[in-house]
């Protein structure tokens, strides 16, 4: 019922991707609704559809026609139902009554959007013959800083790297319906995507950043009506089923050339500083393996490579390893006491995050002294010392002559 490329399997269970599915429904959610408003406007197109319950099986049936009469009518009585007033509510509800959703491929993948949608997370699980949405309780984030902001459904150390990054908003000059609902008409019938190779070489586009860490693209322009990156972020989050479009990570202009690309940072409907760059390159870098990635370091309304210097990707990497493993390290080791040193590493190599300052971090004799006697903190930090702040590089470098036999660089 579902192919390779939307399902990946493992011995017991299977997950499936939201975002292969988030396109298919996008069009019955406005921005102008809530999420709650959105997830039964995609519900009820699966009940006023009932007649594809009758589409024959076959090699050459599309997905979405498999349904069932009795998924309906019960879907159909929860939509009606007043005392369900959540998106949470309304999922449950109906997964409490769908126990197997394997001849239901359409609910299922509508299920899935609304999880996305609503930041709900989930898994899907195949238990002999049947297949089970399950509905999980997002785990506590507090483990790098207390002003960590919107959850999403990755609870794993890159989901807690993209919630420590800094938000930028949507400017309140551009939060007004009226202006809303004209940028979301000018995107009429333009293209937005998160795929490079789809963007004309040497030619300006918009991005932004989302708050799930994708990065996505549209023209400036849409005939003579020059497009926005307020509009942008909201379509992307129609398309991905992600984040409100309220904030980015990071948004802007970019160019692609044939081996290299150069961008820069909006200053309009968000105003993103300099930080921004990281969670941008992050992306790029698994985007376009090969590239030269050029940002431009002055705020200039057009780009021009004149006033761009080449990202060390080679640094960007290593510091977001050291980033990850010590994410790791702090959900594993919660309550020892040095977890307030790896989280004052982590906040002092993580430049983009909401609770960076550029002030050196200090870090006194004892702890260092703590931080090497410690064989997973300190494997971590020695396999990529030249990534970690000064005083531990310095600790290190000392250290290690006479105990290079005691870690792993």
């Amino acid at each position: 019922m579902f192919s390779k490329q939307e399902v990946e399997s493992t011995e017991s269970n299977i997950v499936l991707t939201a975002l292969p599915y988030a396109a298919n429904y996008s069009k019955f959610c406005s921005p102008f609704n809530n999420p709650f408003d959105n997830a039964k406007a995609v519900l009820s197109n699966y009940c006023s559809r009932d007649w594809l319950q009758w589409a024959p099986k076959g090699p050459l049936q599309r997905m979405g026609k498999n349904r069932s009469a009795k998924n309906i009518k019960a879907v159909d009585e929860i939509l009606t139902n007043p005392d369900l007033t959540s998106v949470t509510m309304l999922v449950d509800s109906i997964n409490s009554q769908v126990q197997d959703y394997s001849e239901d491929s359409s609910l299922l993948k509508r299920l899935v959007f609304i999880c996305a949608m609503a930041n709900i997370p989930y898994q899907i699980v195949k238990k002999d013959k049947k297949l089970v949405l399950e509905l999980l309780e997002a785990p506590a984030l507090g483990l790098v800083s207390n002003s960590i902001q919107t959850t999403t459904m990755t609870t794993d150390s890159s989901g807690l790297l993209l919630q420590s990054y800094r938000q930028y908003p949507l400017h309140p000059q551009y939060t007004k319906s009226q202006v809303i609902a004209s940028e979301d008409l000018d995107y009429k019938g333009v293209m937005v995507t998160n795929d490079p190779a789809m963007l004309t070489p040497n030619k300006n586009y918009l991005y932004v950043v989302t708050l799930e860490g994708e990065v996505w693209f549209a023209p400036q322009f849409n005939g003579l009506t020059k497009l926005t990156h307020g509009g942008l972020a909201r379509q992307a989050q129609l398309l991905s089923g992600g984040s409100n479009g309220n904030a980015v990570l990071s948004a802007g202009a970019i160019s692609l050339g044939h081996n290299d690309a150069i961008f820069n940072l909006a200053s309009g409907h968000f105003q993103p500083e300099f930080g921004a760059y990281i969670p941008l390159i992050e992306a790029l870098m698994d985007k376009l393996p090969g590239y030269k990635l050029l940002l431009q370091r002055t705020y200039y309304k057009s780009l021009d490579e004149r006033t761009c210097v080449e990202a060390s990707l080679d640094l960007v990497e290593g510091i977001r390893n050291l980033k990850l493993n010590t994410l790791t390290y702090l959900q594993q080791v919660r309550s020892s006491p040095l977890v307030a040193i790896a989280r004052k590493i982590f906040l002092s190599i993580n430049t983009a995050g909401a609770d960076y300052k550029e002030e050196s971090v200090v870090f006194s004799e004892e702890e260092l002294e703590a931080l090497f006697k410690d064989k997973e903190l300190s494997k971590i930090v020695c396999e990529s010392l030249d990534y970690c702040p000064e005083a531990i590089q310095e600790y290190g470098k000392k250290l290690l002559p006479r105990e290079e036999t005691n870690f792993t660089l």
